[in-house]
């Protein structure tokens, strides 16, 4: 499991709260091979805005396989807590890192 990611303590708490403010989605389509949850930016632009400024300052890049590409690609990642976080525009997404897996340098989902 990654390490959290380092934020000044201010930040991160406006971070924790705007989280836990949010109701997040579970990603019904991806569950059986990269399970996550999501909220869509749609009315939502400010606080996707801001997540993705963190994200972009204080994550981490790492490659990820899914078994619907056929090659690993570079995303941008923040840990929090039990989550890792990461933003693709329409929407922000987060799992739970006991779900990532490591192999070769990249990172992967396991099934729940």
């Amino acid at each position: 499991m990654k390490k959290e990611t380092p934020i000044p303590k201010a930040v991160k708490a406006k971070l924790i709260q705007t989280i836990k403010n949010q109701i997040w989605t579970r990603a019904k389509t991806y569950e059986k091979d990269a399970p996550h949850e999501y909220f869509v930016v749609f009315g939502n632009w400010d606080i996707f805005k801001f997540f993705k400024e963190i994200i972009d300052k204080y994550g981490v890049n790492e490659l990820f396989q899914s078994p619907r590409t056929k090659e690993p690609y570079k995303c941008k990642y923040l840990y929090i807590g039990k989550y890792r976080y990461w933003a693709m525009y329409p929407a922000l997404n987060r799992t739970e890192t006991k779900y990532i897996r490591y192999k070769n340098g990249v990172s992967y989902q396991v099934i729940k």
